[in-house]
């Protein structure tokens, strides 16, 4: 595996630390409507990450009840088999909401990349100034500017899940990384049927136009993102690609549960 391949692993790992094309008709549509927040509460996601095919990640999604009216979005991703040889990754995010408004509050990144020792990035939201506050290790910045309804790098991809796009099949949305503030959108593009180990799921095909954040929706200059959501009352992610400049990234559910829901898919072939 060559130097090129390593960085791509590490833009993989980025995106699931975490994570095209026009409808030649009318705008794709879920056949029902967003979850509501709270009711994700108890849901975990294990997905396997390859790049052009060769195992390179295990990754896990998982919200959790924060107690106090808070909601946790955590996200664990590994480097596996030589790609963890030969550059080691391994990244945690716990993001932290209020229920009542989807309210931003805090959010913390830690781990590793190759042989450094791992860092921490923390971002506080004080909606009340209206602003960001980033710290690297315990290091703070000076702060952002945002908006009382601004998302942060992890949290914005449940805010898409959760939101019904407008007529044009746009979902809005701005985000703070606490070095930077941006409005972008998540786009609608493609109803589709796909295979992954955990299942065939009917879904829907989103590209996120949101650029210079990291975070789910982070990838690299000119590369493209698509993730593809269960075409159903849960919106869950089951895959997600990135085309790049050699090859190209695919994270494709393993397994799903939920305390509340009984797990029915379609059997697969085994990855």
């Amino acid at each position: 595996m060559t130097s090129d391949s390593t960085s791509r692993i590490r833009l993989a790992s980025t995106l699931l630390a975490l994570m095209g094309t026009v409808c030649s008709a009318a705008v794709a549509a879920w056949v029902d409507s967003p979850p509501d927040l709270e009711s994700l509460i108890g849901e975990q996601l294990k997905f396997r990450l390859k790049w052009q095919g060769i195992p390179a990640a295990d990754a896990t999604l998982a919200v959790e009840d924060g107690g106090n009216g808070r909601i946790l979005f955590k996200a664990t991703a590994k480097t596996i088999g030589l790609a963890d040889f030969l550059y080691p990754v391994e990244s945690r995010i716990v993001s932290t909401a209020r229920i009542d408004g989807f309210e931003a509050e805090r959010y913390v990144k830690d781990g590793h990349e190759g042989r450094e020792p791992s860092e921490v990035e923390e971002i506080v939201f004080d909606l009340q100034q209206g602003i960001a506050v980033r710290s690297e290790d315990d290091v703070p910045r000076e702060p952002v500017e945002v908006p009382v309804d601004v998302r942060d790098p992890f949290a914005a991809f449940y805010a898409f899940r959760v939101t019904d796009p407008n007529d044009e099949g746009v979902v809005m949305m701005t985000i703070s990384d606490g070095k930077r503030t941006k409005t972008g959108k998540v786009r609608v593009v493609a109803k589709e049927r796909v295979k992954t180990p955990a299942g065939t799921f009917d879904t829907i095909k989103i590209a996120p136009e949101i650029e210079g954040l990291g975070g789910v929706f982070k990838k690299s200059p000119g590369a493209t993102l698509y993730i593809w959501l269960t075409d159903d009352e849960w919106r869950r992610p089951v895959m997600m690609r990135s085309k790049v400049s050699v090859g190209s990234f695919t994270a494709r559910l393993t397994s799903w549960s939920h305390p509340a829901v009984e797990v029915v898919a379609t059997p697969a072939e085994p990855d």
